[in-house]
């Protein structure tokens, strides 16, 4: 077990979790070792691993954690601005919010990039599909234009940008 100050289960596992959250967006997470998160979280290996066996895990707890900072907030965009009743501004609230939200952006975009090599990422993804009160396509539009503003760096002026919120202006139409 831990060494250093005895602290409760969910507490220390939260404080694994927010290192490896910056170990993941330094390093990258396929580049993350469990020793660099046992080092930034100031713990032995050996306490590490008493709480995760490895990285995934780790990356798993995080998203189950920032789950509600992501499709939650979109849930209650939602909920204020109505299905599509007033799609321009949910649309806006929903980008502000992707825009706005840095670091939980990052690890989400982590998530959906590495959902494709686990198992139980792949069923924690379809869990908060399942528990989202928002469109399936929907959904993988806001991820697409998240993927967009994490990898290629999109601001909201460019090419890409606008792509995207056509293509959601057309999911709009389609659905009205």
């Amino acid at each position: 077990m831990c060494k250093n100050r005895r602290l409760p289960a969910h507490v220390r596992k939260l404080n694994i979790c927010t290192a490896g959250k910056e170990v993941f967006l330094i390093k990258s997470f396929p580049k993350t070792t469990m020793e660099d998160v046992a080092r930034k979280a100031k713990i032995s290996k050996g306490c590490l691993y008493s709480y995760y066996k490895n990285t995934y895990e780790i990356l798993y707890d995080l998203v189950a954690y920032y789950k509600y900072n992501i499709i939650e907030n979109i849930s209650s965009i939602v909920n204020e601005y109505g299905k599509f009743n007033s799609f321009s501004v949910l649309t806006s609230n929903i980008i502000d919010m992707i825009f706005k939200e840095k670091e939980i952006r990052a690890v989400y975009v982590i998530f959906l990039i590495e959902i494709q090599n686990d198992k139980k990422l792949k069923m924690l993804y379809k869990e908060i599909a399942n528990n989202s009160l928002i469109d399936n396509e929907f959904t993988q539009l806001i991820e697409s234009i998240a993927l967009s503003i994490e990898i290629l760096d999109i601001k909201r002026n460019s090419i890409v940008f606008k792509a995207l919120y056509k293509k959601l202006q057309e999911f709009q139409i389609h659905y009205s």
